[in-house]
Order: C-alpha cells, then sequence, then structure tokens
C-alpha cells in the first residue's frame, strides 16, 4: 500500500501546473503553456496519471468522507453534527436547496477529476515512454474518470458527458446528457480498463486500480442502471452486472477476510487490517493514507462514542439495529419462529451487530460495557455534550490502536468482494425466473464469514430478492452504499418516510425530557422525503447561474 501514500502528495503540486480552481464546470485547462512543457517524460505521465486518484475519497476532515454523510441520509444513520460537510444534516432530513455547499463541491470533487483524466487523454501520446505502460496508465486514468461519472450520474442522473479538455467558452455552453448515454461511456471506459490493468501489483505500484476493480465497478454501474425490477424486470443491465461480478469471483485471488479469532472479530478486523488488502484478500480497490503526508483528518475522533474519545458523529438508528437477524435462525427479528425477545433485544444477533454498533451492554475498544441511558451516570450516557441522539453509536471501522488520534495514516476500502458477491446475487435473481445454486452460494459465503446460517432452501424470486437486500444492508453498513441502493431500487420514500418520518433510536428507560414514540423509543429528528424531488440532487444552483443551458434542473427542482 505505497500508491496513494507517497505519491499523491507529489502529484498536489502539480496539479497548479494542470490545472486551477474555477467557478464553474471545472472542465477546461487554464494554464496551456505550462501544460504544454510538462507532458515530456514517463515521470510526467506517471504523475499525471497519480494526480486523478486525490479525488477518490479526498483527505479533507469534512468532504473526504462523504460516503459516512451519504449513509445519514438513509435509514441507517443519523448525522447529528450540523457543522459539519456544509451542514450535510440539511440534506440528511430533507431540508436543503440546490445552493447547498455539500452539493456543490460533490458536483466539483468529481468534475475536477474528469478534467484532470481528460487532459491526461489529451497529452499521453506526446510522451517518450514504453507502450506497454502508457496502456496501462491509461487504464488507470479511464477507470478514475469512471468511478467519477458513476457518482455523478447516481448522484444528478443526467450531467454533462465531456471526454477532452474544453475553453471558458465551451464550458459554458455543454448542455447535460441522458443518463443511460453516460451510463454507456463509463462501461466503455471500465472495459478498455479491464482489457489492460494487471490483476495485482507489487511494491510501490500496491494499491492502484486492477482489473478486478473494473470488473467490481461495472457490476455497480450495471445494478444502478438496472434500478428498480418493477420498472425494468428484463434489463440488460442485470447481466451486464452479474456477469462481471461472476468474473471477480470465479477468477480473481480475491478471498473474503477471515483472519479473526470468530465471525465478529474477523469483520471487525476487516475494517483496519492491513492484510485485508492484500492481492488475495477481500479489498478489492482502497484509498490510502499516510499520517504525515496524506492523513485522513479525525476520521477516529468524528466516528467512536465518548468514552473512546470521540464525538459520535454519526449514530446508527433503530430501523438499523433491528436489520440484524438472528444468528440460531438465520431470520428477521419481526418473521415467524425467529427466536426473538423483546426484553433482551441484542442477545443471539448477527455477529456483525456486535462488530459494528455500539449498544447496551457491547464492550467499547476500551473495554468498558457500553451504556447510553440518560440519567444513569455512564461514560457513554445520552444526556452529555457530543452524547449520542440515537442511543446507539457506529463501531465499524475503528481501530483500537488509534483511539483519540486525529490524524491517522488509516487505509479505507471502497470496493470489496463482499460487494460483489452480492452484486452477483442480487443480478442474476433478477435474470432468473428462479434462483440457482450460484446465488445460494454467493450469499451463503458472505453469511458463512460471520459464522450466520445459510439461506433456507426452496426460495422464490421474490424472497431471495428480500435475503439479499437484507444482507446487503448489514453487510455493507455505513459504507455508503445504502443510500444508492434505497435510490436505484425506488424504495426510499417508504423506508425514510416510516415512522411518520421520524428517526428512532433505541427505547429509553427513563424518558423524562426526550421525546419518545408510544413505545418509548426516543425520536432523535425528523426527515422529509419527497418522492417527487429527492431521489435525485439538483444540479448546483451557480452551475445553472453560469450556465443556463444545464436546465430544465432534475425534477422538483426548477
Amino acid at each position: 500500500m505505497h500508491i496513494m501514500k507517497y505519491t499523491v502528495l507529489t502529484c498536489l503540486s502539480i496539479c497548479l501546473i494542470l490545472c486551477s480552481c474555477t467557478n464553474g464546470l471545472d472542465l477546461y485547462p487554464t494554464d496551456k503553456i505550462s501544460s504544454n512543457k510538462f507532458w515530456k517524460t514517463a515521470d510526467d505521465a506517471l504523475k499525471g496519471v497519480n494526480a486523478t486518484y486525490q479525488y477518490v475519497f479526498p483527505e479533507s476532515d469534512e468532504y473526504g468522507m462523504d460516503l459516512f454523510f451519504y449513509e445519514s441520509a438513509s435509514d441507517n444513520s443519523y448525522n447529528q453534527h450540523s457543522n459539519q460537510f456544509g451542514n450535510f444534516q440539511q440534506i440528511a432530513l430533507g431540508a436543503y436547496e440546490s445552493n447547498h455547499a455539500a452539493i456543490k463541491k460533490m458536483w466539483d470533487l468529481r468534475y475536477e477529476c474528469i478534467r484532470k483524466c481528460n487532459e491526461f487523454m489529451e497529452n499521453i501520446e506526446r510522451v517518450s515512454m514504453d507502450e506497454s505502460l502508457r496502456e496501462r496508465y491509461t487504464g488507470e486514468v479511464c477507470f478514475q474518470r469512471a468511478y467519477a461519472y458513476y457518482y455523478l450520474i447516481a448522484l444528478f442522473g443526467d450531467v454533462p458527458l465531456v471526454d477532452k479538455t474544453l475553453t471558458i467558452q465551451e464550458a459554458g455552453k455543454v448542455t447535460r446528457t441522458a443518463r443511460k448515454t453516460v451510463a454507456d461511456f463509463i462501461i466503455k471506459d471500465l472495459d478498455f480498463a479491464i482489457e489492460v490493468l494487471p490483476e495485482s501489483y507489487s511494491g510501490d505500484d500496491d494499491g492502484r486500480a486492477t482489473k478486478w476493480a473494473a470488473l467490481a465497478l461495472k457490476s455497480r454501474v450495471c445494478l444502478l442502471m438496472a434500478g428498480d425490477y418493477r420498472e425494468n424486470p428484463n434489463s440488460e443491465y442485470w447481466g451486464l452486472a452479474a456477469d462481471a461480478a461472476y468474473k471477480v469471483w470465479k477468477e480473481s485471488k480475491h478471498q473474503l477476510y477471515r483472519k479473526g479469532t470468530s465471525g465478529a472479530d474477523s469483520y471487525a478486523k476487516l475494517f483496519y487490517d492491513n492484510d485485508a488488502s492484500a492481492s488475495n484478500s477481500e479489498v478489492i480497490y482502497e484509498t490510502q493514507f499516510t499520517t504525515l503526508e496524506r492523513p485522513l483528518y479525525g476520521f477516529t475522533v468524528k466516528l467512536a462514542c465518548v468514552s473512546d474519545g470521540g464525538w459520535n458523529s454519526w449514530t446508527p438508528t433503530q430501523d438499523m439495529v433491528d436489520a440484524y437477524y438472528m444468528k440460531s435462525t438465520g431470520k428477521r427479528i419481526d418473521e415467524e419462529g425467529f427466536g426473538y425477545d423483546p426484553d433482551r433485544p441484542y442477545e443471539g444477533r448477527d455477529p456483525r451487530m456486535k462488530a459494528s454498533i455500539y449498544y447496551p451492554g457491547n464492550t467499547t475498544l476500551k473495554g468498558l460495557t457500553y451504556n447510553s441511558q440518560p440519567g444513569e451516570g455512564a461514560p457513554d450516557r445520552m444526556d452529555q455534550h457530543n452524547g449520542t441522539k440515537t442511543g446507539y453509536g457506529w463501531k465499524k471501522f475503528l481501530d483500537p490502536a488509534l483511539l483519540g488520534t486525529w490524524d491517522t495514516g488509516k487505509d479505507f476500502p471502497l470496493i470489496r468482494l463482499a460487494e460483489v458477491l452480492l452484486n452477483y446475487a442480487e443480478a442474476k435473481n433478477e435474470a432468473l425466473d428462479t434462483p440457482d445454486q450460484s446465488i445460494y452460494d454467493a450469499v451463503n459465503a458472505v453469511r458463512l464469514r460471520v459464522q450466520m446460517p445459510k439461506l433456507e432452501s426452496g426460495l422464490d424470486k421474490d424472497k431471495m430478492r428480500e435475503r439479499i437486500r437484507d444482507e446487503r444492508r448489514v453487510e455493507l453498513a455505513f459504507e455508503g452504499t445504502r443510500f444508492f441502493d434505497i435510490r436505484r431500487w425506488h424504495i426510499a420514500d417508504e423506508v425514510l418516510n416510516l415512522h411518520n418520518g421520524w428517526i428512532l433510536g433505541m427505547k429509553l428507560n427513563n424518558p423524562d425530557n426526550y421525546i419518545v414514540d408510544d413505545e418509548g423509543y426516543v425520536r432523535a429528528g425528523i426527515r422529509i422525503f419527497n418522492s417527487e424531488k429527492h431521489y435525485l440532487w439538483p444540479i448546483p444552483q451557480r452551475e445553472t447561474e453560469l450556465n443556463p443551458n444545464l436546465l430544465p434542473n432534475n425534477p422538483g427542482w426548477n
């Protein structure tokens, strides 16, 4: 794991040569003379490639944690601090407009990356270098451009599709391109990357995009485009997603991480053990940091509970807790024969709950018994500064060795094999009339890693879909996928408007001074999800002011 740690810093210095910040769509170079002097050697080409990696997961203490903020705009999590990420809490609660700072920032970051990719494409042939290396570098940049466009179409729908650098005048005239056309462009970039990228790297190149990363991203893109099975039951994208995921599963050396002493321990360590990102382990693509050159600011402090030295910036909801199945039966807590005891709600649950969530009775990383009930004087009580508003906390991703550390060198997984297996299962299930054994095998592999029971046999297509979606939710919890899943499945209006919009936390022993529902569950906040407008973000107001050709805006935002 060296490339992101030790070469991106060098690239930051050349960004002033390759580009500069602009007030509008950031797709054109502003210093052609310096650019013409730059693209001469293989080292210049390498710096150009490396410059595109910095946008995958920026090191900023706010904008670099966008996946966590996305999660808070789902039914999994609550963002309880309004002073973070341009007050992303407004987006999470459905109270935002097209001039929101976070929306503009995410638009800008993706298009800055695309512009750097386009400039690379226009100049790489000028460089005197080994042809096989030129091809590999081009494949890496195609991957990065595809990654940026994926998030743009997932968030904004139709967006400008630009494959070259633009003048200021040209940038002010671009129009939006249909999402499908952009998706086909993404797939074309990824298909090229799949052909030319190596299966793995070693030494200082470890951490770069591989053939398997490109295939995994392709499966994700195709699931997005397949969308809601009710609207697109015969979509060609189901087959494309399944084929791409299957190749990673069966042809790569990647395996699920199993180095813990138990299922829960393996799952917990997966997110901070460097061995999990080895070429034969679970992490297929990650973003890399180092304490000095490229730190991940505030990650541990913002995430941890109070007794572990943290701020509880994002906290799990009761709906998230309820999503974990019973370990003994492998069923939801509301299913017949589930084995759930409401008087002991945290006992006998999926081991991933223990590894992912601080809940009453769980153990903190400092070895304390977690208790967030207000009025009981416990270190993690709700009624204190930075106390959790839902009663729960996110334990996932926390490295016990980094508690209280502000600038960490922690690497962050972006694509892992478990997601690919569940991508395959979902896509294959939709492509077939009846689930076949390969679907069972993919889901069971994920379940068995944490010592959960196998799926029951004889599931029909609808029940299998339910099981796969539930498995995605708990396996990929707090990794940023739920935000996109509930939108592509077109169920966001259903799940986000449960409980009349109230975001529920745990049941309180003493609800005095708290707003609770009829059963005593704390109401942490209330959100509005308007199905007429909130499935897509608006094109940022500043962009439409500079270029009216981007109008009309997305539904509900005009």
